[in-house]
């Protein structure tokens, strides 16, 4: 999908999940015994209980693979789980950590931290539910307290909402087509942030240029900022030393050169900021700091997947498989189903086809949704040309206690525009404003660009410099492995 069609779903979809998912009412803890939701509706278990055990909840293995829609089979002879579902086959072997996956002809072994097992007491084999679960392509989540484990059917959903999106993917695919496939583009920033503390209120001011190309290998971005702080200076809070170096440094802000490398074979980003040599000496102009995307990528979504498949994956990604992304939000509520499908239901009254109405060559959507005092109204345009869409427009406005935003884009081939407001005190308790306004011009690219830092430059590890700590993603522990 193109970048100002992703901002968009993925603004709507946040916005979604705020407002109208706020106000699905969960249900309340009732009883400590673990239950196991497929699709939202309770499993019955007949002979034997799910277990906690070791920080994991485990299962009678038959009873979850069949209502997932799996035919089931164990070899007493090998001791071997196994669960067929279309193309896909997962094997567990008891007392091991293996579990062994086979889709679409092609087998892979993952090692997990939990083995299955047959219970003394019922004889029944018991086996991780959400290793089970996930290896079938099902979503799981855990809320700890209600002590319930929730399985969603991804395929399920996904063959429900796969053809509602027809037109936004038609929008994606021939906006995609009429952009340059090796980029240049430049662009202006303004932006307006009014911050009130303790009852007095700083104006700061930024506004820069933003140059740069991409292509398939790498993307090279300069970026030119002034920062206008000087409102925040207080000259009676200082000694006159304080407040001479605080002159210094807002000089030194005025002209902020900020360059990036990004290497999308190896998923390494290198950054250099002159500045940091005005406002610390131990540091170089020239020098430059290095991150890997994949070890960021890894550790925040909990998986192998390196920055570059990520990237190929992104560009090939449907709408509904972005959606069922964004739902592992709320997986771990005790009412996850519901949820899930109120997200999906209310995208497609958004951005599904059904949204739409058809007027000479443009399509327009309205949305509007209040309620308890809160509100989201969108507008999209998309417009067509010779045949094909070629333009697109969103205007978003949303409010709640304390806060309101109002977003206007508009993207063809050749441009695109943003403005964004935000106001109120939700964030801080005390009131914010802010305002941005960002244009950009795309046209093929001239010249070549860097994969990495020219021969001899000064380069350091980031993550070293911090420590070895990339900032971790705050998720609860599931106990369903």
């Amino acid at each position: 999908m193109n970048r100002m069609l992703k901002k968009s779903l993925a603004l709507v979809m946040a916005l979604v999940m705020v407002f109208s998912i706020a106000a699905v009412a969960a249900p309340a803890a009732s009883d400590v015994q673990v239950t196991v939701l497929v699709d939202g509706k309770a499993l019955t278990f007949t002979d034997a209980t799910p277990q906690l055990k070791d920080d994991r909840t485990y299962v009678p293995y038959r009873t979850v693979f069949e209502a997932l829609g799996a035919k089931v089979a164990f070899d007493g002879a090998t001791h071997t789980v196994t669960a067929r579902r279309d193309d896909t086959q997962v094997s567990f072997v008891l007392g091991t950590t293996q579990v062994t996956v086979t889709e679409n002809g092609e087998t892979q072994t993952v090692a997990t931290d939990a083995a299955p097992y047959i219970d003394p007491n019922t004889d029944r084999t018991m086996v991780p539910v959400r290793f089970a679960a996930q290896a079938l392509g099902c979503m799981v989540g855990w809320d700890q307290e209600t002590k319930t484990v929730n399985v969603i059917d991804v395929d399920a959903l996904k063959a429900a909402y796969q053809d509602k999106f027809q037109l936004m993917e038609r929008a994606s695919k021939e906006m995609q087509e009429a952009m340059p496939k090796e980029m240049s583009f430049s662009g202006k920033l303004n932006m307006e942030l009014s911050v009130t503390d303790t009852g007095t209120t700083y104006p700061i001011s930024i506004t820069g240029t933003v140059t740069g190309g991409m292509n398939e290998d790498a993307a090279n971005m300069k970026a030119n900022l002034s920062l206008d702080l000087t409102k925040l200076l207080d000259e009676s809070s200082m000694t006159a030393e304080e407040y001479q170096q605080a002159v210094q440094l807002m000089a030194a802000l005025k002209n902020v050169e900020i360059n990036y490398i990004i290497n999308m074979k190896t998923g390494m980003i290198y950054l250099n900021m002159p500045v940091l040599a005005q406002l610390e000496p131990s540091f170089q102009a020239d020098a430059w700091y290095s991150l890997s995307l994949n070890e960021i990528c890894q550790q925040i979504l909990g998986t192998d997947v390196d920055f570059a498949t990520l990237m190929t994956q992104s560009q090939e990604m449907s709408i509904v498989d972005a959606l069922m992304m964004a739902a592992n939000m709320v997986k771990d509520a005790p009412d996850a189903y519901t949820q899930v499908v109120t997200m999906l239901s209310t995208c497609e009254s958004i951005l599904g086809d059904k949204a739409f109405t058809k007027n000479g060559n443009v399509y327009t959507s309205n949305f509007d949704f209040s309620q308890n005092g809160q509100s989201v109204g969108l507008k999209m345009t998309l417009t067509e040309t010779n045949g094909k869409i070629s333009a697109m427009t969103m205007d978003l406005t949303a409010a709640a206690e304390g806060m309101e935003i109002s977003m206007k884009m508009a993207e063809n081939a050749k441009n695109s525009t943003l403005s964004f407001s935000l106001s109120g005190d939700a964030f801080t308790g005390e009131p914010l404003e802010m305002k941005m306004d960002l244009s950009m011009d795309y046209s093929e690219l001239t010249g070549t660009l860097l994969t990495e830092p020219a021969a001899g430059s000064t380069v350091y590890d980031l993550t070293e410099m911090l420590g070895g700590q990339i900032p971790e993603l705050l998720t609860a522990e599931v106990p369903a492995a």
